[in-house]
């Protein structure tokens, strides 16, 4: 019975450590978070201020609560906007630095496979075709007279024009 005394005060002593952490304050994910020690790989100092302290931009770790914005001598210079699309950009998160994203239609840029019949939005209105035989787009007998025919005349303009003669329009007939 001797030699089995030990292994029951070893047991005794686990099952104290299990219930009342035998001093420590609690148990995250494994680590001993409130042990006065800072468990490499298991704490930091996002996940436990009571051992490694508070996060301090400058002590050369880049923590999880810092970024390249907002810490870059510990995370390192931020790689959108030098340029260069990196491994860790893409056209949404840094348009700057990879293009836009094709075919967004309404971002206000004509880009990718828009163009004015897909997206006028971004594009515009299509150019006329004057002399496509159909009156469309912007045109009218003014600007495209092949596609929409003669303007109607307007007697009493001053100017003698279309089909306006001495006899149609006589008030015209003296300019």
């Amino acid at each position: 019975m001797r030699t089995l005394a030990p292994f029951g005060l070893l047991l005794g002593c686990f099952a104290v450590v299990l219930s009342q952490g035998c001093g420590r304050s609690s148990v995250i994910g494994g680590d001993q978070c409130g042990d006065g020690i800072c468990q490499a790989f298991e704490e930091s100092c996002g996940s436990c201020p009571e051992d490694c302290g508070a996060c301090v931009c400058g002590n050369g770790i880049c923590e999880a609560s810092e970024s390249c914005e907002d810490c870059p001598e510990d995370c390192g210079p931020c790689s959108c906007g030098d340029g260069v699309c990196g491994d860790d950009e893409d056209c949404s998160s840094c348009p700057d630095d990879c293009g836009p994203c094709p075919g967004e239609c309404g971002d206000g840029s004509c880009d990718g496979d828009e163009t004015c019949s897909s997206c006028p939005a971004d594009c515009g209105p299509c150019p006329s075709d004057c002399g496509d035989g159909t009156c469309d787009g912007d045109e009218t007998c003014a600007s495209c007279p092949e596609d929409c025919g003669a303007c109607p005349s307007t007697c009493g303009d001053g100017v003698c024009e279309g089909t306006e003669t001495c006899t149609s329009c006589p008030e015209e007939a003296f300019f």
